[in-house]
């Protein structure tokens, strides 16, 4: 389990946004919110979707978790100042 105080630090330095690839409403479990409109995924409730959500990826091994398909990254000092190992 990730601490709180890493978890903002990994976030914090996250570069990127969402390209909308759905991947990681999709990689536990399908989201039941998920749908796909015009090629692109969209949410149903995304305008007041769970905090979860709206943070995913907290760390560069989310990223890896979802078939390289998210934009977003980090960098590979940042990597190595949050020393986060799972």
């Amino acid at each position: 389990m990730l601490e709180a105080g890493k978890i903002k630090k990994s976030v914090a330095l996250r570069k990127g946004e969402c390209n909308q690839c759905g991947e990681c409403c999709k990689f536990a479990f399908e989201c039941p919110m998920l749908f796909k409109m015009k090629g692109k995924y969209a949410c149903r409730i995304y305008r007041v979707r769970p905090t979860v959500c709206r943070l995913f990826p907290l760390t560069h091994h989310d990223v890896l978790t979802v078939e390289s398909k998210c934009d977003y990254y980090w960098h590979k000092k940042d990597i190595k100042k949050l020393r986060i190992n799972l």
